[in-house]
C-alpha cells in the first residue's frame, strides 16, 4: 500500500466534495496506519464537511497528539471547536495556529469570526483585515470586514467592501442583501432595492431578503408593495413569525385593521414571545381608540422584555388615551431613563403632567423638549395654554405671541390670545384678535362665541346676539350656544324695561 499516494487521492476525493469517499479512504489508510497525522487531519476535513463536527474534533484532536505543533491542523481544530461553541478553545487555538504561522490567514478569519459573535467589531475588523492582507481573493472575509464596519456606522467604507465581496462571489445572495441594507441606511433605496432584486433573483427561495426587502419597502411608505415582499417571505416560511407580525403592520398603514389584527395574532400565535407582535397589534389598537385592549397588549410586551422602551412609551400613550394621567407619566419618565433626548417622551410626560395639575413639573418637561426641538410650536402653544390655567394672563399673552410669531396662521393661538385678552378687561385688544381668528377661519364657532361675550360686557347685546347667532348656525348641534342668545336677549330686554320703567318716572 503506498500511503503517500493514498493520501494524495484522499485530498483530492475532499477538495471535490466527494467527502464520503474520502473518509472511507481514510479509514484504509488508518487501519494500515494509525499513527499517520494527515490521515487524522484529512479525516477530521471530511467530517466537518459532513457536519459531524464532534466527530472531526475527536480526530484532529489524534492529528494534534501526534503533530502537535502544525499550524494547520490548529486552525482546524479550531473551526469545529467554533461551530461546537466552545469559542474560548477555539480562540486559543487560532491563536496558537497564528503563533506559530502568522501568515495563516484561515486562523485570522476564524479569530475574527470569534471576536464578531462577542460583538467585538474592532478586534474582529483587525482580524479579518489581516486576513485579507495575507490572501485578498478570499470573498467571506471581505463580507466579514463590510459587516464589521457596518456595525462601526462606518458605512461608505462598508459599501466599497462589500462590492470587493460581490466582485469576487457575485452570486452571493447574502452579500447582496447585506449591501441593500447599507444603502438603505445612506438612505439611497432606489440602489438598494435593485440590490434586493439582485438578491432575490440569485436566491428566490430566501425568506430573510424578502422580509429585508418589505422592511425596506415599508420605510418609505410603499406598503403595499411592502405587503407583497412579506406575503413572498411567508410562502418561503409559514411559520416566520416577525414577517407576520410586519406584514401586520403593513396593513394597519393601509387602513386593513381587520386583516392586520389578524396577521397579527398570527404571528403572537406562532411566538408568543415575540414581543414586537404584542407591541404593534397594541399600537393598532390604541388607533382605533381601544385603549383598554391596546394597554393589555402593551402590558404583555412588557411582561416579555421590561426594558422594551417602545412598549413602555406606547403604555403611556394607552394611560393617557383612558385618561389616567397619573398612571401613565411614570411610564413616560422610565423611557426618559433610557433615553433623555427622547422629544416624544418629553412632550407627553409634560401634557400628562398638566393635565393632573402638576404645572411646574409639566413646564420643566417642555423645558426639556424645547432644548431638544427650539421653537417647536406645540410645546409653546402648551406652555402658554398652561399660564392661562394658572390665569398668568399676562405671561399667557406674551407665550401666545411667540407662538404667532413663529407661525403666524395658528389660529388657535390667536383664539386663546383673544380669550386672554377677554379675562383682562382689555376688550378692544379681543375684539381685534377674535376677527382674527374668524379672518383665518370663519367657521371658527367658539371663536363667535368669545367675540358675542366680549359685547356682552360692553352691554352691546344686539352685536353679541349676532355673534352667537353666527355659532349656531356653523355648530347648531351645542344647546350652550343657544343658551347665550336667551341670556343676551333677557339682558337685553331687562334694560329696556328699566329704560320704559325710568321714563314713566
Amino acid at each position: 500500500m503506498n500511503i503517500p499516494e493514498l493520501l494524495e487521492t484522499c485530498a483530492g476525493l475532499i477538495d471535490d466534495g466527494r467527502n464520503e469517499e474520502g473518509l472511507a479512504l481514510c479509514d484504509t489508510i488508518l487501519a494500515e496506519n494509525p499513527k499517520s497525522d494527515l490521515a487524522w487531519f484529512l479525516r477530521g476535513s471530511a467530517l466537518i464537511n459532513l457536519n459531524r463536527t464532534k466527530d472531526a474534533l475527536e480526530a484532529l484532536n489524534k492529528a494534534l497528539a501526534i503533530k502537535p505543533r502544525d499550524a494547520i491542523y490548529l486552525c482546524m481544530q479550531g473551526t469545529a471547536l467554533l461551530e461546537l461553541g466552545r469559542k474560548t478553545e477555539a480562540e486559543k487555538a487560532f491563536n496558537r495556529a497564528i503563533s506559530l504561522n502568522p501568515v495563516l490567514d484561515a486562523a485570522w478569519s476564524g479569530l475574527g469570526t470569534i471576536y464578531l459573535s462577542y460583538n467585538n467589531y474592532h478586534g474582529a475588523l483587525e482580524a479579518f483585515t489581516r486576513s485579507l492582507e495575507i490572501n485578498p481573493d478570499y470573498a467571506p472575509s471581505w463580507k466579514q470586514k463590510a459587516f464589521c464596519l457596518f456595525m462601526l456606522d462606518r458605512l461608505e467604507e462598508s459599501l466599497e467592501t462589500y462590492d470587493r465581496s460581490i466582485a469576487l462571489d457575485p452570486e452571493n445572495a447574502v452579500a447582496w442583501a447585506d449591501k441593500a441594507f447599507v444603502l438603505s441606511r445612506l438612505e439611497r433605496v432606489d440602489e438598494a432595492l435593485k440590490a434586493y432584486n439582485k438578491a432575490t433573483h440569485i436566491s428566490p427561495e430566501n425568506p430573510g431578503i424578502w422580509y429585508n426587502k418589505g422592511c425596506l419597502l415599508a420605510s418609505c411608505g410603499r406598503y403595499q408593495q411592502a405587503l407583497k415582499a412579506f406575503d413572498t417571505a411567508i410562502a418561503k416560511k409559514p411559520d416566520f413569525a416577525e414577517a407576520w407580525s410586519n406584514r401586520g403592520n403593513a396593513l394597519s398603514k393601509l387602513f386593513l385593521d381587520d386583516e392586520a389584527i389578524a396577521s397579527y395574532d398570527h404571528a403572537i400565535a406562532l411566538d408568543p414571545k415575540f414581543k414586537a407582535s404584542w407591541n404593534n397589534k397594541g399600537q393598532l389598537l390604541e388607533r382605533l381608540g381601544r385603549h383598554e385592549e391596546a394597554l393589555a397588549q402593551f402590558n404583555t410586551a412588557i411582561a416579555l422584555d421590561p426594558k422594551y422602551v417602545r412598549a413602555r412609551f406606547n403604555k403611556g400613550l394607552a394611560l393617557s388615551g383612558l385618561g389616567r394621567y397619573a398612571e401613565a407619566v411614570p411610564e413616560f419618565s422610565r423611557v426618559l431613563l433610557v433615553n433623555f433626548d427622547d422629544a416624544d417622551a418629553w412632550s407627553h410626560k409634560a401634557r400628562a403632567l398638566a393635565e393632573i395639575g402638576e404645572y411646574r413639573e409639566a413646564l420643566d418637561a417642555y423645558d426639556h423638549l424645547l432644548a431638544l426641538q427650539p421653537g417647536e410650536s406645540y410645546a409653546l402653544f402648551n406652555i402658554a395654554c398652561i399660564y392661562a390655567h394658572q390665569r398668568h394672563y399676562v405671561k399667557a399673552v406674551k407665550a401666545f405671541d411667540v407662538v404667532i410669531a413663529l407661525r403666524p396662521g395658528h389660529v388657535n393661538a390667536w383664539y386663546y390670545k383673544a380669550t386672554m385678552f377677554a379675562n383682562l378687561r382689555w376688550f378692544k385688544k379681543a375684539l381685534e384678535a377674535y376677527d382674527t381668528v374668524l379672518a383665518l377661519d370663519p367657521a371658527y364657532a367658539l371663536a363667535w362665541v368669545g367675540k358675542g361675550q366680549v359685547y356682552d360686557f360692553l352691554k352691546q347685546y344686539d352685536k353679541a346676539i349676532s355673534c352667537y347667532e353666527e355659532a349656531c348656525r356653523i355648530d347648531p348641534k351645542d344647546s350652550g350656544f343657544r343658551q347665550f342668545i336667551d341670556a343676551a336677549r333677557a339682558e337685553k330686554n331687562k334694560i329696556r324695561n328699566l329704560l320704559k320703567r325710568s321714563r314713566k318716572r
